[in-house]
């Protein structure tokens, strides 16, 4: 897949505000499956009912800072992880939402911030990753940044089926422009910028 700058917004804008429920990776395949529940759009309203995978591989580095105590202070404890840890480590803070279309591409500017305090860095030791993704989970006394360099990427409904890349992008910016318009049926949901 060509993850050209349209293709990376979109997909940045698709993933945006959905809740992170999983991120597992398979050093022996070198895949990466980061699971979401994303906002679908019916009938002029968005809701949170479907699960997505993003299928990344061939995964050639994982980088990953958990934090705890005050996570953006300099203070902070950095917890040692695995990969093996990875996927309870996200579960724990209870599929929290992702915010921003920055996902994609974006690592120099994330391990600017935490990238002297890693708990994790798994380098498969084969090529170097042409893509990135950037996702945090941010809660009041820990904090977890993650970050996997990849070559390609599908992506996959709940049952493991592709869903094109096109229509998935285009149910993530009909869900934005739903909740932009402030619809009254959207009471509850926060507006996006």
């Amino acid at each position: 897949m060509n993850l050209n700058e349209t293709t990376r917004t979109g997909l940045g804008v698709a993933i945006d505000a959905a809740d992170l429920v999983g991120v597992a990776v398979d050093p022996a395949t070198r895949t990466a499956i980061v699971t979401f529940l994303v906002p679908v759009p019916a009938d002029g309203e968005c809701r949170r009912a479907r699960d997505v995978q993003l299928l990344l591989h061939p995964v050639a580095r994982v980088a990953a800072s958990l934090r705890h105590g005050a996570p953006h202070g300099r203070a902070a404890t950095v917890v040692a992880q695995s990969l093996g840890d990875l996927p309870a480590t996200v579960r724990s803070f209870g599929g929290m939402p992702v915010h921003g279309c920055g996902f994609f591409d974006a690592h120099e500017t994330g391990l600017a911030q935490w990238g002297d305090r890693l708990s994790l860095d798994w380098r498969s030791g084969r090529g170097a990753g042409r893509h990135s993704l950037t996702l945090c989970q941010d809660a009041a006394d820990r904090r977890v940044d993650l970050c996997i360099w990849f070559d390609d990427l599908e992506v996959l409904d709940g049952r493991g089926f592709r869903i094109p890349v096109a229509s998935f992008i285009a149910d993530g910016r009909e869900c934005r422009r739903a909740l932009r318009s402030r619809d009254l049926r959207m009471a509850g949901h926060r507006t996006m910028s």
